[in-house]
């Protein structure tokens, strides 16, 4: 190519990817000056719940187009943006939304819209409203782009070369549905297709982009959720907690039950890996979290007593036993739980700590023999020392080692031993539990200062377990460590509310509860032990940890704008951000939750 060509053409190309600079005239929306209080909410509540009201058909409801009087608040200038979500629960929440050049404005073309669209709202009882806040112009729209978008705080709206906004995106529908990538460039027939399956346009949308003067406006959002009863403030799509009182924890219980009885096929598999963005199951498996579950499920019966989860947790329970074989030579009298051609110590304890939570909670022994021979298999490679070894094994080919060790597997074995233990008395369950403690403590964990020492709740499981027989001031000191170790790692502060009780800079749902649950287990040996200021210390910890935990957990204000809204309700997320539900991050949100439920009613004269 000659040098007279090069320049032209590398001049066409910035243009066509650099961003045009500055607001074109009316398309800069002024932020909303003053925070909503929540005397205003409450009217607002008022006045779309009445609006919804006769979208279904019921009486008394207010005149449509109400403009909120009286408040002078609602009367300040400044362009805005006013949502309203409805779903059925089973079907993605329709959005509506509409502008005007004051809240009350704004507030008022939204209901008309509502009440001009009615037969397509009716019979929708979930309702969430958004107002839009600190809009910015990230100028004219160009598909090359990658966009400053804080994903599930920010929403996007479409402003055509008039400067009118006909497309808008909330936080939760670009979260929910993947409408923009990770490095910030919008996924424009991913918002298309959301579009028409929302009862939106989506041809119109694409036509809007491919004008040369649309331009591209971010947004914050302040909102509110209609639980049944009021309008619970929302930050990052979900409701938050200043602090989770009993009905809190219930309530969330309630719905990771209603999950898990749900993800439980025929045969007693779970849907290990569920997405609900593209309402898929993603492929893995793993029976250690599969007995994982199991026995949170069984601490979840217990609780409540309901047949349904029973039922699901029988099923997983026979494809547990499915899995358990007779252990390679020598120890061909043992049973061993055998995945993928292999077995793991963490498989054959966890198996058996959730049959021992199944015969406690159901006073149903029928799985004795089979608790005895998954501790036997413990034992037999149980070192002099105290130590376990190998902690997985080839399973044909006779027994070959892997070398791997597990940081929780041995605690998880000192659980099940001494669970077992307490079924059938049999005393070389608690030596050996007694002795893989004593390793741990004074081999592994010897002179590990806090920061290097593992957050192993899994052990804090075992010690308190342990303690009831076995009173040694070395377990307590040695609790005590653990706890002193995660408090220390611990946010009490942090940039945004709902990540306030996560530990470091990950919003990690599996890692703060499975501190949870090591927190509410060193409590319980605390109290036991009559360590006042260590009892206190662990259980304020965990009701911070919770407090985050229940933000992760998809309740109907989120699942209302996934694809499947009821195949997600009452999962737990891996995280604030990634919305996928594994099994695990299920089960010991479910464990820390009632633990800590369990630890009030204790608390106010109830039985453990």
């Amino acid at each position: 190519m000659k040098n007279r060509y090069k320049i032209p053409l590398v001049l066409f190309c910035l243009l066509l990817i650099w961003p045009y600079p500055g607001p074109g005239p009316g398309a800069v929306v002024s932020p909303l000056t003053e925070p909503i209080t929540d005397r205003q909410w409450k009217q607002m509540g008022a006045l779309v719940l009445d609006c919804v009201r006769g979208l279904g058909g019921g009486r008394g409801h207010r005149a449509p187009g109400a403009i909120i009087r009286g408040d002078p608040g609602f009367d300040r200038p400044g362009r805005t943006l006013f949502f309203v979500s409805l779903s059925d629960g089973r079907t993605p929440a329709r959005v509506n939304f509409a502008e005007g050049p004051a809240l009350n404005a704004a507030f008022s073309n939204c209901m008309v819209n509502l009440y001009g669209d009615k037969a397509a709202h009716a019979g929708m009882s979930l309702v969430k409203i958004h107002i839009a806040n600190n809009l910015a112009d990230l100028g004219i729209f160009n598909e090359f782009i990658r966009y400053s978008v804080k994903v599930g705080l920010q929403g996007i709206a479409v402003a055509s070369p008039d400067g009118r906004v006909p497309f808008a995106f909330l936080p939760e529908e670009i979260s929910a549905n993947d409408l923009i990538g990770t490095g910030g460039r919008f996924d424009v027939g991913g918002m298309a297709a959301y579009l028409d399956r929302t009862g939106r346009d989506g041809r119109k949308f694409t036509e809007l982009l491919a004008n040369l003067k649309t331009r591209i406006l971010r947004f914050d959002v302040e909102a509110r959720f209609y639980d049944g009863t009021a309008f619970l403030p929302t930050f990052r799509g979900h409701r938050l907690y200043g602090e989770a009182g009993d009905e809190d924890l219930r309530s969330s219980l309630d719905l990771a039950a209603q999950y898990l009885a749900g993800i439980v096929g025929p045969e007693g598999r779970f849907v290990y890996l569920y997405n609900p963005v593209t309402d898929a199951e993603e492929s893995g498996y793993n029976v250690v979290r599969h007995a994982g579950t199991v026995y949170a499920m069984m601490e979840l019966y217990q609780h409540s007593r309901s047949d349904e989860i029973l039922e699901a947790a029988k099923r997983a329970i026979a494809y547990l036993w499915n899995a358990t074989k007779p252990c390679p030579p020598p120890e061909t009298s043992a049973y061993c739980v055998v995945e993928g051609g292999t077995t793991k110590l963490g498989a054959n304890a966890l198996a058996a700590v959730a049959l021992a939570k199944y015969a406690e909670a159901t006073s149903d022994y029928g799985h004795s023999k089979t608790m005895n021979r998954l501790c036997q298999r413990m034992v037999a490679i149980q070192r002099k020392s105290g130590e376990f070894y190998p902690h997985i094994q080839t399973y044909s080919g006779g027994g070959e080692s892997r070398n791997f060790v597990s940081a929780y597997y041995p605690g998880e074995a000192i659980l099940a031993l001494t669970r077992v233990y307490g079924l059938d008395r049999d005393k070389k369950w608690l030596d050996a539990a007694d002795a893989a403690a004593n390793w741990l403590i004074a081999v592994r964990d010897r002179g590990k200062t806090i920061d290097k020492l593992d957050h192993d709740h899994w052990l804090l499981y075992g010690l308190n377990e342990l303690y009831r027989y076995r009173k040694k001031p070395l377990f307590l000191d040695h609790a005590r460590k653990i706890v002193d170790a995660i408090v220390a790692h611990q946010n009490t502060r942090a940039e945004y509310p709902d990540q306030v009780g996560m530990y470091g800079y990950t919003s990690n749902s599996n890692q703060v509860a499975t501190r949870s649950e090591g927190l509410m287990a060193a409590w319980r040996l605390f109290t036991a032990a009559g360590d006042v200021p260590y009892a206190q210390k662990a259980l304020r910890a965990a009701e911070l940890g919770v407090r985050f935990q229940l933000g992760t957990q998809i309740r109907e204000e989120t699942a209302m704008y996934f694809p499947v809204p009821p195949k997600a309700l009452g999962g737990f997320g891996r995280s604030l951000d990634d919305r996928k539900i594994q099994i695990d991050n299920v089960q010991h949100n479910v464990s820390a939750i009632l633990a800590l439920l369990k630890a009030r009613g204790m608390g106010r004269g109830a039985s453990p």
